[in-house]
């Protein structure tokens, strides 16, 4: 298959680039910059493009998430779209979070996710091509850097600099870049329609995963860790957690690394380019 990946050169996009074309397909990956021109048929585009670093920015979000996707659908006409979206958009419901679940998103950034969510099933509807929207929940693994919460931490205490933070209490669902990646691909080569939760399914407690993460990193580095700390953000849902049960009724995938197996080998690359 031809596949354009937006975001392809990013942390989840280039894992996925990478697992595609060990599959034997063909990838096309690009930027901010755009698609730029690409011959011929093109099977699929899986847009990965935009970040959550603008969070209170709502033109620069709607700029990354909606009219940078719609552009790039006008510009390629794909047989077939994944969406990547977010576990945010369900923003303070009942947990576990179904697809089925009506989505009231509470920041910015899940706002600008949900409008391009609408956008592409849009485009996709008119246009009669299938389209996949993924709502994942926390993505950690290898090669992440920024200031999401496990890298940011794990950057901290490596260096044996103090880590603030909230009190923790609140719980999310953490979920691997390999996982995350198993689902994109099953989409891609299936053409399946719908909505996808791409979580692990398990609730975990952030107290618990930095003193997991802690622990890894050596004996005296909970002592790094300031909960409390920090205010929660405006809007965070306290409770997190992904119902991912639409994905194996459909697809056959179910998320297959723990979370100590994945903080093992983050801990793991990050050393080895310490």
């Amino acid at each position: 298959m031809r596949v354009a990946v937006a975001g392809g050169r990013g942390f989840i996009g280039g894992h996925l680039c990478e697992t595609l074309e060990a599959s034997g397909h063909a990838v096309e990956r690009f930027g901010p910059e755009g698609p730029g021109r690409i011959e011929g048929d093109l099977d699929a585009l899986v847009w990965l493009g935009g970040s959550a670093s603008a969070q209170d920015d709502e033109e620069l979000l709607r700029q990354a998430h909606v009219k940078d996707a719609m552009r790039s659908l006008v510009a390629l006409a794909p047989r077939y779209v994944v969406y990547v979206s977010s576990g945010e958009v369900y923003g303070r419901g009942r947990v576990p979070f179904s697809e089925s679940d009506v989505p009231a998103p509470l920041t910015s950034y899940a706002k600008a996710k949900l409008a391009g969510e609408r956008a592409v099933s849009l485009w996709c509807a008119h246009s009669g091509v299938p389209r996949a929207l993924l709502r994942p929940a926390v993505v950690y693994g290898p090669r992440q850097t920024g200031r999401m919460l496990i890298p940011a931490a794990l950057r901290a205490l490596a260096r044996g600099a103090r880590f603030p933070t909230t009190d923790g209490h609140q719980t999310r669902d953490f979920v691997s870049v390999h996982d995350v990646v198993e689902l994109i691909q099953a989409c891609v080569e299936r053409g399946v329609d719908g909505i996808f939760n791409a979580g692990s399914g398990e609730e975990r407690r952030v107290r618990d995963v930095l003193l997991m993460l802690a622990h890894r990193v050596g004996e005296n580095a909970e002592q790094l860790l300031e909960f409390g700390a920090l205010e929660t953000r405006a809007g965070e849902a306290e409770r997190y957690v992904l119902e991912v049960s639409a994905g194996e009724k459909t697809l056959g995938w179910r998320p297959r690394i723990e979370l100590a197996e994945g903080l093992d080998e983050f801990v793991e690359w990050c050393a080895l380019r310490a």
